[in-house]
């Protein structure tokens, strides 16, 4: 704002001297209670100066205080915040490098491929033809992934060749197209609207100056639509030094009003190049010119005009506006700036991940829990189906200590030699009774042997 004051200076400067007349300069340090259009307007109504170098807005009201000479001085006033790209998660961003018609033709083609490759292995007699092992087989060389070879024959190793090509084509296709769209994508700033500032709920904040409460009595719908949220936002954090403005700026998320000739040194001299492109603003005091001012009965008034009509055409006023004003940081508008993946440009990816992921635990809890209940049912009937039958002649149990063996009841008339050989003194076949004495048996075994299952 000091930028003002000097400007109008200058310009009356010219005209003094194009005119010959002396200044007095009049400071005025007191603005009265109430008073909605300044002391400058005050004082040109009382008749205490002839002529205000102070440029000011143009309003009714001050239609009745003053008179306008000429409007020089171009001024705007903005909210001034970074677009940082992808601040919002978009789900169909891993469709969006092939259209809908091509990605229709690739799921038609790995159909037809998965059932020509599953017909080529049922063919060749492999150890596994169905449906989901060709399903696998292709999907994994589509995605360029190891597939395993389940026949040595050649229809099966051409088809799987290519299915592989096929897959590296598209592999390649869509990394390029993805590759393609983060050089290219513009950045998606916001409208020049304080009604989506105000939707876009961010932090606001503003330089402290004498004209912003009276910029938010403009009676424009949307300055009126904007006033209730800057009337929410707590007082203490509503007025902040321009460093502080500037910092808040580049960390993001943050709204920061003031009169770009006052910020706009210290962002050129804060901000990166790429954080100057994503620098975006939105118009509070749309750009406008403000008047140099005299009061009503002034004799100074025509002259003046023409004074300062002559110092526009002839380029003093163009001059003195590059001297006075800050010049906008440079953005390179033909640099491209890569930056890194943000969280919401990988989510679709690791949402996807996640699916997979439940998906394949509730695969895995059905499967165990249909495999615990097919095991309970078949051992307990296996249980119910054991039935005891043990034989009466078979003696179950056996006494500590006795010897397992074969007790002979040989007659007199055999004999048994050193050789352990039987000697017999008739040709006739021995009528010797031979007792069996058997250890005592598992019960479990001998109830898996007499169950329906092994009978």
């Amino acid at each position: 704002m000091d930028n003002w004051p000097k400007f109008g200076h200058t310009l009356l400067s010219h005209v003094a001297n194009m005119f010959n007349f002396t200044m007095d300069l009049i400071e005025i340090n007191h603005w009265e209670k109430n008073d909605s259009n300044g002391p400058l307007m005050s004082t040109l109504k009382r008749d205490d100066a002839d002529l205000g170098y102070y440029p000011s807005i143009l309003t009714i009201e001050r239609y009745g205080y003053a008179r306008v000479i000429f409007q020089q001085w171009p001024t705007r006033t903005c909210f001034m915040f970074r677009t940082i790209p992808a601040t919002k998660m978009k789900p169909w961003i891993i469709l969006k490098p092939f259209a809908a018609d091509t990605w229709y033709m690739i799921i038609a083609m790995l159909v037809v491929a998965i059932l020509i490759l599953s017909c080529i292995l049922k063919l060749e007699r492999a150890n596994d033809y169905g449906c989901s092992i060709s399903a696998l087989i292709t999907v994994a060389a589509l995605c360029q992934q190891g597939f395993p070879s389940l026949s040595d024959q050649s229809a099966s190793r051409i088809a799987l060749i290519h299915i592989t090509i096929f897959g590296l084509l598209v592999y390649n296709y869509y990394g390029a197209a993805i590759v393609s769209a983060r050089f290219n994508d513009p950045l998606q700033k916001m409208n020049d609207s304080l009604y989506s500032l105000a939707h876009s709920k961010m932090q606001l904040a503003a330089e402290k100056n004498v004209f912003f409460d009276f910029l938010l009595r403009n009676q424009r719908p949307d300055v009126q639509y904007f006033k209730p949220y800057w009337n929410a936002v707590p007082e203490w954090k509503r007025f902040i030094p321009i460093e502080d403005g500037v910092e808040g700026i580049k960390k993001g998320g943050f709204a920061y009003h003031a009169d770009p000739d006052d910020i706009y040194p210290s962002i050129e001299v804060a901000f990166d190049k790429q954080m100057i492109c994503q620098l975006t603003e939105v118009h509070l005091l749309q750009p406008s010119e403000l008047g140099l001012w005299c009061n009503l009965k002034s004799h100074f008034h025509e002259i003046s005009k023409i004074a300062l009509l002559r110092i526009s055409t002839s380029g003093l006023r163009r001059r003195e506006i590059r001297r006075r004003s800050a010049r906008r940081p440079y953005c390179p508008s033909n640099e491209i700036f890569v930056s890194s993946v943000t969280i919401y440009e990988a989510a679709p990816i690791l949402i996807l991940l996640f699916f997979g992921v439940i998906i394949s635990l509730i695969v895995f809890s059905i499967e165990h829990f249909v495999f615990y209940m097919m095991n309970s049912k078949r051992t307990s009937g296996i249980t119910r189906g054991i039935v005891p039958n043990i034989k009466s002649d078979i003696k179950p149990t056996i006494k500590p200590g006795m010897r397992q063996g074969i007790k002979p009841d040989v007659k007199k008339g055999i004999k048994i030699n050193k050789k352990n050989k039987i000697l017999l003194k008739d040709k006739a076949p021995p009528t010797n009774n031979v007792i069996l004495v058997l250890p005592e048996a598992s019960r479990l075994f001998q109830q898996v042997l007499m169950s329906k299952r092994y009978q």
